[in-house]
């Protein structure tokens, strides 16, 4: 299987690298979700715009609000 993101090999649906990049972005959500009560789709807006977050979370980000918007319709 190949990552979704970069096409690299995976084990599930991402490589190594994005995959970790995932599992932290679903990690800090919880405490973003604590401390400001934002929603899913605005934290991942707010994590793929921020110039300061690593380039693989926010192309994980990006991904998955590709995502959230395709289940929207």
């Amino acid at each position: 299987m190949n990552c979704k993101i970069c096409g690299r090999e995976a084990e599930g649906s991402y490589c190594k690298v994005h995959g970790k990049a995932h599992r932290n972005l679903v990690e800090k959500f919880k405490v973003w979700k604590r401390a400001l009560g934002v929603q899913w789709k605005r934290y991942l807006e707010e994590v793929a715009q921020n110039s300061l977050t690593g380039e693989k979370a926010r192309e994980v980000a990006s991904f998955l609000l590709l995502e959230v918007d395709d289940s929207l319709h």
